[in-house]
């Protein structure tokens, strides 16, 4: 047992010393989902923070939240009061939400970043064709 443990506080202190940059690598060569990758990537951020204030969620991962909680409040507030995955308080979602503009139609930002996702998928725009 006490090797085991010895063996942990080894390995806690090899992962504290690994830059941002190689985990975020290491994260980019599995083969996995890009909304894993972005949770694996705010659970880093995370363990990452010195204090709770200090932790910097990404703008995607925020929407997410931001989605869940207004889908059910209940079920978000269990995810983060048991811990099950690093998500802001609900004082920190009200906020943002308070900055969003709620408008009728379409926003503006809507197209830009339909704009950015075709220009990634359309391989004529790349190849300089369109």
């Amino acid at each position: 047992m006490k090797t085991l443990k010895e063996r942990l506080v080894g390995l806690q202190r090899q992962c504290a010393t690994l830059k941002m940059e190689t985990l975020s690598e290491k994260l980019e060569s599995l083969d996995l989902d890009e909304n894993l990758k972005e949770s694996m990537r705010n659970c880093l951020n995370v363990a990452k923070a010195a204090a709770a204030k200090g932790i910097r969620y990404s703008q995607k991962w925020l929407y997410e939240c931001i989605l869940l909680k207004i889908k059910n409040a209940k079920t978000y507030e269990h995810v983060r009061t048991h811990h099950i995955m690093p998500i802001p308080t609900i004082p920190t979602i009200n906020r943002y939400l308070r900055q969003l503009k709620p408008t009728y139609g379409f926003q503006t930002g809507v197209f830009e970043l339909l704009k950015s996702k075709a220009n990634e998928t359309n391989p004529f725009q790349r190849e300089g064709l369109c």
